[in-house]
């Protein structure tokens, strides 16, 4: 996490709005009180609740009718599971700090529209 910091100039971990891009093009966006420890999560986390995006993604790409816990604990499910943390791990990244809890949850939702990320900013409520 040091070097991720080092690396981006900044001294600590801060609030903010994240887009993860591939090859230039928005792919998600998302919102953390740590933005880059939720970075690290998405391509590292090895469950269905820290790493919630390539959990949908392996979802959508096995269209299994397991629930959770069982989808995790399916081989076939699992290795799509790592193939979509390996395509997390290949996306570009911006993100901008904001510090204000209520315009970072507003500006999530109006940067996943306008940037047209709506296939895997879903916001349905579970």
């Amino acid at each position: 996490m040091r070097t991720l910091l080092r690396e981006a100039g900044r001294a600590s971990d801060f609030p903010g709005c994240y887009v993860m891009l591939d090859a230039g093009r928005p792919f998600y966006v998302g919102i953390s009180r740590k933005v880059f420890t939720r970075l690290r999560q998405h391509v590292l986390a090895d469950t269905h609740h820290s790493a919630t995006l390539a959990y949908r993604m392996a979802a959508k790409w096995t269209g299994h009718s397991m629930r959770r816990s069982e989808a995790m604990a399916d081989p076939d499910f699992k290795r799509e599971f790592d193939r979509a943390r390996e395509k997390i791990r290949s996306l570009d990244v911006a993100y901008v700090e904001i510090d204000n809890p209520l315009v970072l949850h507003v500006f999530e939702a109006y940067a996943a529209l306008e940037l047209g990320t709506g296939e895997w900013n879903t916001f349905e409520t579970h």
